[in-house]
């Protein structure tokens, strides 16, 4: 029978076990990482991982969200140096950065080798609902930038967003991807810069 842990505790194993899956699906993939080999890279016994998480999936998508979380932050950082008089260029940038940070961090990949979809299957409907908000709150970050957006017009270029960070699972058939998506990032912040001056007007 696994011991009783303080809360002190519980939250020192979940993040150890977080850190632990992250690694495994960056190295193994999401079907092959395993509870089996989490709770021996922590060392503990199994009962206890079913104290801290109900199944492998629900700790999986909570590794991968707080990676997530890691590189909205970072972003969101950044956001707040731009200035009033920001350019297109300067957003264009900024959103290029955050896709290649997400690269960087090994989130993109993951996200996009195509086992997530099986992932978020088997996840309860609201924690993919909440996953979704969490993208839409990150744009809506740039709302000091964007004062005239309402918020419906925010969530639609968080949507257009995650349609443009899909098409990374294509990057080897587009070939110059960089080029390409810095360009249909550019597309998006003029049509974003153009519904603020509509706004305005």
């Amino acid at each position: 029978m696994p011991k009783s842990y303080s809360e002190k505790e519980r939250q020192h194993l979940i993040e150890l076990l977080q850190e632990a899956a992250f690694e495994s699906i960056k190295k193994n993939g999401i079907k092959k990482t395993t509870v089996d080999d989490l709770v021996k890279k922590v060392n503990i016994p199994k009962g206890t991982f079913y104290l801290l998480y109900k199944s492998k999936e629900l700790l999986l998508f909570d590794a991968i969200m707080k990676k997530e979380d890691a590189l909205h932050q970072k972003m969101a950082t950044k956001m707040t140096s731009l200035a009033a008089d920001f350019s297109v260029t300067s957003l264009t940038d900024l959103f290029f950065d955050f896709f290649q940070l997400g690269f960087e961090m090994g989130i993109l990949p993951i996200i996009l080798n195509g086992e997530l979809g099986l992932l978020i299957r088997k996840l309860p409907d609201d924690l993919v609902s909440d996953s979704i908000s969490k993208d839409d709150e990150f744009l809506m970050m740039l709302s000091h930038l964007f004062p005239q957006m309402h918020e419906q017009e925010i969530k639609t270029f968080s949507s257009a967003f995650r349609a443009l960070f899909l098409t990374a699972m294509y990057k080897r058939e587009i070939g110059d991807y960089d080029d390409a998506l810095k360009l249909l990032i550019r597309g998006l912040v003029i049509q974003m810069l153009e519904e603020k001056n509509d706004s305005i007007k």
